[in-house]
């Protein structure tokens, strides 16, 4: 499956950024999607097999390096 960020797509630029899916307010270590490909413009990514996105309800910018959000937004 492909998971993508429109071009419209921003998010604040930082160490150690990638992409999770999450549900109700919280981020899913588990479902790591991949790391950011960059903090500005469409994106394509693709996603594990082993990960349902049917599960989650939102996608997350998360920073590993410092374990903190750097953005999430709700799946429509």
């Amino acid at each position: 499956m492909e998971s993508f960020f429109e071009d419209n797509f921003k998010v604040t630029n930082g160490p150690d950024l990638f992409v999770y899916f999450g549900k109700d307010g919280k981020y899913s270590s588990e479902a790591r999607i991949g790391a950011l490909k960059g903090n500005i413009g469409g994106q394509n990514y693709e996603v594990s097999e082993s990960i349902n996105p049917e599960e989650y309800n939102e996608v997350w910018v998360w920073c590993r390096a410092f374990s903190v959000p750097f953005s999430s937004a709700v799946l429509k």
